[in-house]
């Protein structure tokens, strides 16, 4: 009988499975990498345009922002442009400061791809300017 080296059959099946197990490990981890990805540019979107709209907002005269963007009015809401969404902007004046502090929120309401709905909310203090 002749001493011949090499692989059998069976260690050829086996290196394989333990090839196709690696590669399905690897193949689900960039998937939920990849969902992570798009989840925080998502994020980044939602707070670059609530973050904007804060901005838009504190240009403008402190006398008619809580007028403007009172519950009912039609600058309360506005679309988002980057996701599918909108933002709803909610002003009130802080307690006790005889209306010269409003504080204003602004929440990004988008959905992901899966369905699910996420909220975003951004809040900020503007002074009454003399």
């Amino acid at each position: 009988m002749k001493n011949v080296s090499g692989f059998t059959l069976i260690e050829l099946l086996l290196a394989a499975a333990v090839l196709v197990v690696a590669l399905g490990g690897l193949l689900h981890l960039f998937n939920y990498c990849l969902a992570l990805s798009i989840q925080a540019t998502n994020t980044v979107n939602a707070t670059t345009e609530a973050y904007s709209k804060l901005e838009q907002i504190r240009l403008e005269n402190y006398g008619g922002i809580y007028d403007k963007y009172k519950a009912g009015e039609s600058d309360h809401t506005f679309d988002l442009k980057e996701l599918i969404g909108t933002g709803t902007v909610t002003p009130s004046y802080v307690s006790g400061t005889n209306n010269e502090l409003l504080q204003v929120s602004v929440t990004a309401s988008y959905k992901e791809k899966g369905g699910r709905t996420l909220n975003l909310s951004l809040m900020t203090l503007i002074a009454k300017r003399y």
